[in-house]
């Protein structure tokens, strides 16, 4: 999955579920939260005054680990 700024929260949850331990680490509400489905990772970045790259960078670790568990 591409994994930009413009991801939707919801999108990157549902289809890289280790992604939701990323979200708790940086201490956001995301996860269970109704905005989810519209909130972009560059919107979420700006609320909790996160590193929007730093964010980004750790999702996409998340996916790779998705990926080895996976084989």
């Amino acid at each position: 999955m591409q994994i930009d700024a413009s991801a939707r929260v919801d999108t990157v949850l549902r289809q890289l579920p280790p992604a939701a331990h990323i979200f708790i680490s940086y201490h956001t509400d995301c996860i269970g939260c109704s905005l989810a489905h519209f909130c972009t990772l560059e919107e979420v970045s700006q609320h909790y005054r996160l590193d929007l790259q730093r964010l980004i960078a750790d999702l996409q670790g998340s996916q790779s680990l998705q990926s080895s568990v996976e084989e």
